[in-house]
């Protein structure tokens, strides 16, 4: 019998399991140049949603004396309806309004909707046939695309808003799991769920059509997956990442190599194979994408040495952990001279990357020559990320007050989640790097139309570990300890 607390919980693991079913077989169906059937996007939902209902689900932590008026949970509840109905209105009324979300995802989607299979094959067989953005990874695109042709163009581009929707379960579900009491958590879901920029109108909106949800999703699932020691999430968003945009490949290998600091070696394991088998998926179709006249058998032998390479590394790292207990001199060491070699093989093929027009490649191919002009916009860059981080009209206060604590931790009794601080660390300095490499006479068109969407992919994060934290100070545990000492394993 399903008990009343794992509902919930079992909820959020349909979508993840779905999207890796789906995002699985339909690059596989892609390599080999087969069509995507129809069928395919709800079997694969119906497959997910019988194996969640099989996984065994940990209850819920109880804690007593739980705060909190009745009526809060009905108050969060009006919001987040609120909230998952104008973008779902928006979504139904218009497909996306901005550049990017029109061009580089509404478009693909339909170019690989099922039913489309000869258009399909053009874009990875014939040069000529044009494609915008054919560098960037195809998950949502495909989604979208089945969903469109399952339920029409304008009610297709609901799967966003149920995207955000079990995103928003998440971060509740999550924050309830690590402890905090039930009204804490419900202000938690209304809190991320509220973000205005998730809510606007423009670039990076749940309903603009571009990417930065569903990478916020598997970056919180990856998250939490961490910090309530669960497999199946880990392996999952890992797995997922290669999927979804450019910067996610950089995303998942500076986490995974991060992990044997914050969990332990079957997570890490668990990282490693789902992120592996993401590349080997991925790379053969990323080639074929972006040169359609090569025979694709150098993408194979790529995809084998990416992912073999990153395996061993991720190994070679988890065992030094083990074995040294390493202090945090030794870590620096470490991430330096694993930095220098990822500098050093990536340098082979960053040039092939570049002239088949990769955005990532192309800026850092160019940073040598530039790297004094870069320098000189360091006061730039230092103002551009303060206001990001103060900017309340796109994120509220979620970053605001990860500062504040981080700054005041020292006086305070009670100590963040280790694995969220370094994660939301991780997080914030790859996106300001992120804005080290843009060209220089770029800066300010980055970080008005870039830098803000790179910072929303983590804001699920930040709230996961400013929630928690902040619950911890307002209402201490029993016996002082912090509120995710003694969680159980998730699912």
């Amino acid at each position: 019998m399903i008990r009343t607390d794992a509902i919930g919980w079992r909820f959020t693991l349909v979508l993840p399991l779905w999207l890796a079913l789906f995002g699985l077989v339909s690059h596989l169906l892609l390599i080999a140049g087969v069509g995507i059937p129809v069928v395919l996007f709800p079997a694969c939902l119906v497959v997910a949603a019988a194996v969640a209902l099989r996984i065994t689900v940990a209850p819920e932590p109880t804690r007593p004396d739980e705060p909190g008026p009745r009526w809060l949970p009905w108050v969060c509840v009006a919001l987040l309806a609120a909230a998952v109905g104008a973008v779902g209105y928006g979504a139904l009324a218009t497909g996306p309004r901005i550049w990017d979300g029109f061009v580089s995802w509404s478009l693909r989607a339909d170019l690989y909707a099922p039913g489309n299979e000869q258009l399909a094959r053009l874009s990875t067989s014939r040069p000529g046939f044009f494609v915008h953005s054919r560098s960037y990874p195809l998950l949502q695109p495909l989604c979208v695309g089945a969903s469109r042709a399952l339920l029409g163009a304008r009610a297709g581009n609901l799967f966003l808003p149920l995207v955000f929707v079990d995103l928003i379960a998440l971060v509740g579900q999550s924050g309830r799991r690590l402890g905090m009491p039930k009204s804490h958590a419900w202000v938690l879901a209304a809190c991320f769920g509220t973000t205005p920029m998730w809510l606007s109108t423009g670039s990076g909106g749940v309903d603009s059509g571009y990417a930065e949800l569903l990478l916020g999703y598997a970056l919180c699932l990856f998250a939490s997956g961490v910090v309530l020691r669960s497999l199946l999430m880990v392996t999952t968003a890992a797995l997922l990442l290669p999927w979804i945009k450019p910067e996610a490949l950089v995303y998942g290998t500076v986490l995974c190599t991060t992990l044997p600091f914050v969990a332990d070696r079957r997570l890490h394991l668990a990282a490693t194979a789902g992120f592996a088998a993401g590349l080997i998926a991925w790379l053969p179709l990323a080639d074929q994408l972006l040169d359609p006249t090569g025979s694709g058998s150098s993408a194979y032998l790529l995809a084998a040495i990416a992912s073999s390479t990153f395996v061993v590394v991720q190994g070679a790292v988890s065992e030094w952990h083990r074995r040294s207990h390493p202090n945090t001199r030794a870590i620096v060491l470490v991430a330096v001279t694993l930095l220098v070699v990822t500098v050093v093989v990536a340098s082979f093929v960053l040039h092939d990357l570049a002239a088949h027009g990769h955005p990532l490649a192309v800026a850092l191919v160019g940073l040598p020559s530039s790297l004094p002009e870069r320098l000189a916009k360091i006061p730039q860059l230092i103002l551009g990320y303060l206001q990001g981080f103060t900017f309340v009209r796109k994120y509220g206060l979620v970053y605001i007050l990860a500062i504040a604590l981080l700054v005041l931790r020292r006086r305070l009794t009670r100590p963040p989640d280790p694995a969220l601080l370094v994660f939301l660390g991780t997080g914030i300095v790859l996106t300001c790097l992120a804005m080290f490499v843009v060209p220089p006479e770029n800066l300010a068109h980055e970080f008005e139309s870039r830098y803000d969407r790179l910072l929303l992919q983590w804001t699920a994060v930040a709230w996961l570990m400013v929630g928690p934290w902040v619950s911890a100070l307002l209402h201490p545990g029993p016996n002082a300890e912090p509120i995710w000492a003694n969680r159980p394993p998730a699912a």
